[in-house]
């Protein structure tokens, strides 16, 4: 998991303009750090496990994404279907997992040093933020439109 966010956090900075993309550079950057210290200290696994359980709504931002990219139109009954598909996955992929940690950081902040409380929970806030932002421009360009 670290190496993709390595990865596609180059390709990020290689293929665009960083002012278009900060909020996933800096998405890639906080997880990346969080994910590598997990794995290196082997403690707080299943915080990676919950966390990777975003990507599966990935598939759908990407796949909208590229019917975007297409020029499928947005009342075609195929983006209609990927435009729920990808709301309804935002709620329980992205929403659900980032409240189950958001709310895991404080119940378990006392069986783990203070650094990395104080490091998961800035990770943690940023990316109930930046999440909230995309659901945001996702509501104003899919449903308010």
């Amino acid at each position: 998991s670290t190496g993709y966010f390595l990865y596609d956090f180059l390709d990020l900075l290689i293929n665009n303009p960083f002012r278009s993309v900060w909020e996933l550079a800096m998405h890639h950057v906080a997880l990346a750090g969080m994910f590598y210290y997990n794995i290196h200290t082997k403690a707080q696994i299943a915080f990676n496990i919950v966390a990777l359980t975003v990507e599966v709504n990935s598939v759908f931002l990407h796949w909208r994404k590229m019917l975007q990219m297409l020029r499928t139109p947005y009342n075609s009954s195929k983006y209609i279907l990927i435009k729920y598909l990808n709301l309804i996955s935002f709620t329980i992929f992205r929403g659900v997992p980032l409240v189950t940690i958001s709310t895991g950081c404080f119940l378990y902040r006392h069986k783990v040093s203070t650094i990395y409380f104080l490091s998961i929970s800035i990770t943690t806030f940023i990316m109930d933020v930046l999440n909230v932002i995309l659901f945001w421009r996702i509501i104003k360009s899919d449903i308010l439109r």
